[in-house]
């Protein structure tokens, strides 16, 4: 599973064990059917929680007490006899999957568990539904009358030490054979136990992608191979934060086709925000889950590429350049597959000089214009584009003008300053230098800003 995804997967707050290992166990859909089919599910859960709010914290008590047997169900076999505290396992997970199901069966009949009131009346005969098991007497006639003359030897006084020995033998033969027999009704019902283990796991999983869409207003991905549309997207771990600091996180919108998309500006204005925003949308969307936006119109791609950051490797001695330069060929290796992939590039080429640098990310736009790929490039180089025609370009709009007589080192309120947006790029724009007013706001020596100043005039 990718990292992107780890703020999003620590979020689900599952109340099972087998939601845990569901959400372990999630894979990345490359299926329409499979995505569509997850979404739709997850939907249904959604309504149904909408709807029933009284029913959340019930179904998740229950949940709460289910536990984990699954090596139990995996030991299952007509060669294997149950112990004791195996069968209350068993009958402690099929109380609790029948009060599931009882909760749920008239309006979810399809993510309900089956009915497993069999094997409950099987380990608890006398219908205590109490939290405990042991071999009932009910369980054989000659076990009931075994424990009968055991009690009566009991009552001897003195006992018969050697007569006690002997029934207590018989009594355990006795009861191994009852165990036996349980054992091979519980295995004659195994394909329902792992059923309902599933399901149960599946249903804690939706319930709790369910209260996280409530919480984090996210919204259900439409699929078109067409385009990526995004309106109002965010990302949900940098919008919480800052929230929790009472700023206010800028949502935006988003549109590109298949080929390259250009995206300039200034360091600073959110470019790598942007790219790692899609990155997690695209992935949330390919996982089953709603995406951080207020519409989102999405491809299905092969494989997510996402080259941001530093990349050097101190294991393999590779220097940021060609720790980079190597996953960049890998990227356009991939793209000659004809494989639909998102390409994300953040500052392609930014650990070079910037005469070369503008030449491989100049290289980049015109290889990867007519693949069979979405591939989003950040650039603040100037003149990248010069050449390309067809070629979408954005510009993150940057520093807000009205703002910038209250900059006095407010570097924790940047937000507040720059207007993260894009606006489309015309052919021949300058990019805004605003490299020394963001220097300002992030509090730097006056001396250092002067001093750049004087030979950025000169």
């Amino acid at each position: 599973m990718t990292d992107l995804m780890e703020y999003i997967i620590n979020d689900l707050e599952c109340s099972s064990v087998f939601g845990r290992k569901k959400i372990k166990n999630i894979t990345f859909l490359k299926e329409e059917e499979k995505i569509q089919k997850e979404l739709d599910n997850t939907e249904i859960i959604l309504n149904f929680l909408k709807e029933n709010p009284e029913k959340i914290s019930k179904l998740k008590e229950i949940l709460m007490h289910f536990k984990d047997i699954y090596r139990t169900l995996k030991k299952t076999s007509v060669e294997n006899i149950f112990d004791d505290i195996e069968l209350f396992e068993i009958k402690h997970f099929c109380i609790f999957s029948e009060k599931l199901r009882e909760e749920i069966k008239n309006e979810l009949e399809n993510f309900s568990p089956p009915n497993l009131e069999n094997i409950v009346r099987l380990l608890d005969p006398e219908g205590l539904k109490i939290n405990s098991f042991y071999i009932y007497s009910v369980y054989s006639e000659k076990l009931k009358n075994i424990r009968e003359l055991k009690k009566k030897i009991k009552l001897q006084s003195p006992i018969d030490e050697t007569a006690f020995f002997e029934i207590t033998q018989i009594e355990n033969e006795e009861e191994n054979i009852v165990r036996q027999k349980l054992s091979e009704e519980i295995f004659n019902n195994i394909e329902k136990l792992i059923d309902s283990y599933e399901k149960i796991g599946y249903l804690d999983f939706l319930i709790s992608k369910s209260e996280q869409i409530i919480s984090n207003n996210f919204s259900k991905p439409i699929i078109d191979d067409s385009k990526i549309q995004i309106k109002q997207m965010f990302n949900p771990e940098i919008k919480n934060n800052l929230e929790k600091e009472n700023e206010e996180y800028q949502k935006i919108d988003f549109l590109c086709e298949e080929g390259v998309t250009l995206i300039t500006g200034a360091n600073m204005t959110g470019k790598t925000v942007i790219l790692k925003t899609l990155a997690l949308i695209q992935n949330m969307m390919q996982y089953g889950f709603y995406v951080p936006a207020e519409y989102a119109s999405l491809p299905i791609t092969d494989e997510i590429f996402m080259l941001s950051g530093d990349l050097q490797s101190i294991q393999s001695g590779l220097s940021s350049f060609a720790a980079e330069i190597l996953f960049v060929n890998k990227i356009y290796k991939h793209s000659k597959t004809n494989k639909k992939s998102l390409i994300l590039m953040d500052e392609l080429a930014r650990n070079t000089n910037p005469h070369e640098g503008k030449a491989i990310v100049k290289a980049m736009i015109s290889l990867l214009k007519n693949k069979n790929s979405f591939s989003i490039i950040t650039s603040h180089y100037e003149g990248v584009n010069s050449y390309e025609k067809n070629i979408k370009n954005y510009r993150v709009k940057g520093l807000k003008k009205d703002k910038t007589t209250e900059i006095t080192g407010s570097y924790k309120h940047i937000a507040k300053f720059i207007d993260y947006s894009l606006v489309e790029f015309k052919q021949g724009e300058k990019i805004p230098e605003e490299a020394l007013t963001i220097a300002k706001i992030l509090d730097i020596d006056e001396d250092i800003i002067k001093k750049a100043k004087y030979y950025l005039g000169n």
